[in-house]
């Protein structure tokens, strides 16, 4: 009861004290901040260190908080949220800006801004979340327009999963070449990127608007919690206004219709850790949701938990889940054990800054255990990913800025007297047309990554999410919801982010952050604090600094280089022109240079020249440069070396292949292959005693292996043998 004592969102609407001045900017900045919101999870995110997917929102991030603080410095003395939590984000984001810069040295720059940026715009999304969603009904119009949009890409999820994904895999096979390059894509074929890609492309997973499936479930994840909780809420029939039985009957039936759609997509992406924190959340959720009734909210849990036994059920009888899902979750976890244990170490050996934001892929390979199943992109793990990528005071503050908001809602939650109602209008229409807005921002913000949004998902969505704003919104009003519903559902996506990982992916980390800051201001946490004009000031000069370093480093690199890389991919005869033209534009970016190496080497073999060898070499080192730390870099170009010693026989070419594939096996060392080819080189360049070592590493690190895709071919292992017998190499 306690809970619903007038300070969260089952009472009067509560917060700080708020100025004429500043209320007068504050819907705008309210529908803004929800358009941003919205449109985050409508586009891949998981690329965003790589390509920079999110560079755009970002910006339009920084832009809001510029306004807003215009808007305070305006004001005689503004109030702004401020407290522990906010303190520990910002040095959370801090400290990601000290990893950032050690990267910028030490290991691939372009992937450590990126991250860095996006890491920026959650920070800045949960400072002004904590400052606009002041009134219960700006709090419960955003909460009902992302269950509507957990409805809508659930939705398109079941789309995909019947029909688009089997005619996807459908054209692919047809013509692989012509489907990668549609995409922004290109993997030779037989690589082992064509493979990956293909095996995920055989999965019969969801993903939505994500690129993996498990993020698709971590965005539902929490926003499963908070519909469950919404639909059996009591409603409070007493009011100024009537609240007939069509609105009483039409609520529910939408609420349990979302229930049910988002419950069945998220079985779907057969994601275990989703499910377990599903009904983790749901046995917290629902009693809470039923306070006058704890009995009859336990008897609603246990309906809720048979029911996600039942779908699972038939998920398996219709062939939507293997029965391995099941069987092999042993499997699933000793493979998360592998990535924790190699992670450790990481961490171990840089303590302070880690490996750099986006940096964990390159970094990772070098700690890989022999047996250990594939080079992951991140730890599966929201807190290792944090103190492997920015050390172990980002951890810190990370883990700092989430106890503090748990316990000032816990706090509140016995029973603290409620803030007063600032004064103004209530702006929650802004929310809903911020949504709307949403939708038109997603394809511009998404046009910067290698695969914008689609518009089935944009309309569909968009269908979907406002009916059910339209038919929920008047049942909203009414609804007892407990103040710590949002934190709640937050707390279930920490549990799933702790064996599924993802917290560096902004489409569904923007859940966490939002729920985070709805939560604490549901519970009237943080009176707030008046700042003087010095200190606003102050204030927006950092936050212009940051915008215009943001706009050097990230927005117009990546937003010029993206148009040269599609022209290179769409017109291959002028590839290496396009190419040169990304790379002018993007000084820290990588990719461009590994396109032009290649092209080089390409045509170097077709007609053998000094001067395209000596081009080939410019953008090899340059590669080298930007990637410093990637094996598959140092591993592709010593094979290019490799082949250019078998054709020209020249001395210097097999020393650099010797010294890149040793390279390679540094930062790789329990890859069999490497170790294979820098046997061979060394056989070749006569050196047998290293050579011999190397080959016996190589075969019983062959022998450690238990995947079958990364044994060594039979021909290359007999060849070994020799090596390691010292029998005359051919």
């Amino acid at each position: 009861a306690r809970m619903l004592d007038g300070a969260g969102l089952g009472g009067p609407p509560s917060g700080p004290p708020v100025t004429a001045t500043r209320w007068a900017w504050r819907p705008y900045l309210l529908g803004a901040a929800t358009a941003l919101v919205v449109a985050r999870p409508l586009y891949p995110s998981e690329s965003a260190a790589e390509h920079g997917d999110g560079v755009v929102i970002v910006l339009l991030w920084f832009l809001v908080a510029a306004l807003w603080l215009v808007g305070a410095l305006a004001s005689k003395r503004p109030v702004v949220r401020l407290g522990w939590t906010e303190l520990a984000v910002v040095i959370l984001v801090g400290w990601h800006g000290l990893s950032t810069l050690w990267a910028m040295g030490h290991g691939s720059p372009r992937p450590a801004l990126n991250m860095f940026w996006e890491w920026v715009g959650l920070g800045l999304s949960f400072l002004l979340i904590r400052q606009l969603f002041i009134t219960r009904r700006e709090r419960r119009a955003i909460l009902v327009i992302m269950i509507g949009l957990a409805a809508a890409l659930s939705t398109y999820g079941v789309y995909q999963y019947a029909w688009e994904l089997p005619a996807e895999r459908a054209r692919y096979w047809q013509d692989p070449d012509a489907v990668l390059r549609e995409q922004g894509l290109w993997f030779e074929p037989g690589s082992r990127e064509r493979r990956l890609f293909e095996d995920r492309l055989k999965s019969t997973e969801p993903m939505g608007t994500f690129a993996l499936a498990n993020s698709l479930a971590g965005f539902l994840v929490p926003w499963l919690v908070v519909a469950v909780g919404v639909a059996v809420a009591p409603l409070d029939r007493d009011g100024p206004e009537p609240f007939g039985w069509p609105v009483r009957w039409g609520y529910r039936i939408a609420g349990v219709a979302v229930v049910m759609v988002v419950a069945v997509c998220l079985v779907l992406t057969k994601s275990r850790s989703g499910l377990l924190a599903v009904l983790a959340g749901l046995g917290v959720a629902v009693p809470l949701c039923r306070p006058g009734a704890r009995l009859a909210g336990w008897k609603l849990a246990g309906a809720m938990i048979t029911g996600a036994a039942l779908l699972v059920g038939v998920a398996v009888a219709s062939g939507g889940w293997d029965v391995q899902v099941l069987t092999e979750a042993g499997k699933s976890l000793g493979y998360r054990l592998e990535y924790w244990k190699a992670t450790g170490a990481m961490i171990a050996e840089r303590p302070l800054v880690g490996c750099g934001p986006g940096n964990f892929r390159y970094a990772y390979t070098q700690y890989m255990l022999p047996e250990a199943s594939e080079e992951v992109a991140e730890p599966h793990s929201f807190l290792l990913e944090v103190w492997a990528t920015a050390g172990t005071p980002a951890m810190v503050a990370l883990v700092a800025a989430l106890a503090c908001a748990a316990w000032a809602m816990l706090r509140r939650g016995r029973g603290q007297a409620p803030e007063p109602e600032p004064s103004g209008r209530d702006a929650s229409p802004f929310v809903v047309g911020g949504a709307v807005l949403g939708f038109l921002v997603a394809p511009l913000a998404g046009s910067v990554g290698p695969v914008p949004p689609g518009i089935q998902p944009l309309v569909l969505g968009l269908l979907v999410t406002m009916v059910s704003v339209v038919v929920m919104g008047p049942g909203m009003e009414r609804v007892r919801l407990p103040a710590l519903l949002p934190g709640v559902a937050a707390a279930a996506l920490l549990l799933n982010l702790c064996a599924a990982g993802g917290i560096g992916f902004p489409g569904v980390s923007g859940s966490l952050w939002l729920l985070v800051a709805l939560g604490m201001n549901c519970c009237a946490v943080g009176p707030g604090c008046r700042l003087g004009r010095p200190a606003v000031a102050g204030a927006l000069v950092v936050t212009l600094a940051l915008a215009a370093a943001m706009v050097r480093t990230g927005y117009l690199p990546v937003v010029r280089a993206v148009p040269w890389m599609r022209r290179a991919y769409d017109q291959p005869d002028r590839a290496e022109e396009y190419l040169e033209r990304a790379a002018d534009a993007d000084r820290w970016s990588a990719e461009p240079w590994k396109l032009l190496a290649e092209l080089a080497f390409r045509h170097w073999r077709q007609e053998p020249s000094p001067g395209a060898f000596d081009w080939f070499e410019t953008c090899a080192q340059k590669v080298l440069q930007l990637n410093p730390n990637s094996e598959a870099v140092w591993f592709r170009i010593g094979r290019w070396y490799w082949e250019a010693y078998l054709r020209t026989g020249r001395r210097e070419h097999l020393e650099r292949a010797v010294g890149l594939f040793a390279g390679a096996v540094k930062r790789y060392p329990n890859r069999s292959l490497h170790r294979a080819l820098l046997a061979i080189a060394l056989a070749e360049r006569g050196d047998p005693h290293r050579s011999q070592l190397e080959a016996r590493r190589a075969l019983r690190l062959d022998e450690l292996n238990p995947h079958a895709d990364k044994d060594l071919p039979g021909e290359l292992r007999r060849l070994l043998r020799r090596i390691a017998s010292q029998k005359e190499v051919p």
